[in-house]
């Protein structure tokens, strides 16, 4: 589903899979804006704010595994990777660990892939493909789009739910309801020029990201002890 940017994809997801009451996990520090979303729709009370590591600010996915064993679990795990504000990018084992034990509780993994092409060195952005994992997109960061507001929902198709057991589970329908409510779609030049930007390839990209290397490593050089 293609949308206004990645923050019209995130509320067109919270209001699909979420009520009010519903437990929903950030782990801090969070992208301000999920919060925002989450405190908007009445669902302030319900947010559980999970803990990062100290040593490397990667969500502590024990802490997670508690929460959802317990009597009144989350109902949603929302995690950016790579990490905004940190940076920090997950392990493929950590995100397939994080959707498995999601799955285990009937929750839902959320995962915001707006800076998946701001990897560096020898690192790799992987995505899940589970039936409980939504993936969120974003052309403003990696193409310098931001004033056009283009991002896109990936979520897992009516075959993929019917071979899970949810046969009742409508999402793609139940989030164009929402979508067209909010915002119908993104304007046709905004998604022309995603599309060009698609069919251009990766070099654009990995200029960009070549460009950024040496500032990240000015950066990482004057915050080493």
């Amino acid at each position: 589903m293609v949308t206004n940017g990645a923050n019209q994809a995130f509320v067109n997801i919270m209001l699909t899979l979420v009520d009010s009451s519903d437990k929903v996990v950030l782990f801090t520090p969070y992208y301000f804006n999920h919060l925002m979303a989450l405190q908007m729709t009445g669902g302030a009370d319900s947010v559980l704010l999970g803990p990062c590591h100290s040593d490397n600010q990667h969500p502590d996915l024990g802490w997670l595994q508690q929460q959802l064993a317990g009597p009144d679990p989350p109902k949603m795990v929302v995690i950016v990777n790579p990490c905004n504000p940190t940076g920090v990018l997950l392990s493929a084992s950590e995100l397939e660990s994080a959707a498995s034990m999601c799955a285990a509780a009937g929750a839902w993994l959320i995962l915001d892939n707006t800076y998946e092409d701001f990897v560096y060195n020898d690192s790799k952005h992987h995505c899940v493909c589970k039936d409980n994992v939504v993936h969120v997109f974003s052309f403003s960061k990696a193409y310098g789009m931001m004033g056009w507001r283009v991002g896109y929902i990936a979520y897992p198709g009516q075959e993929m739910l019917r071979q899970a057991g949810l046969t009742d589970c409508r999402l793609g329908d139940e989030m164009r309801k929402i979508q067209d409510t909010l915002a119908i779609c993104p304007s046709q030049l905004a998604q022309h020029l995603a599309l060009a930007a698609l069919q251009s390839g990766s070099s654009y990209i990995q200029q960009q990201i070549a460009d950024l290397q040496h500032n990240r490593e000015l950066i990482a050089d004057a915050l080493s002890p």
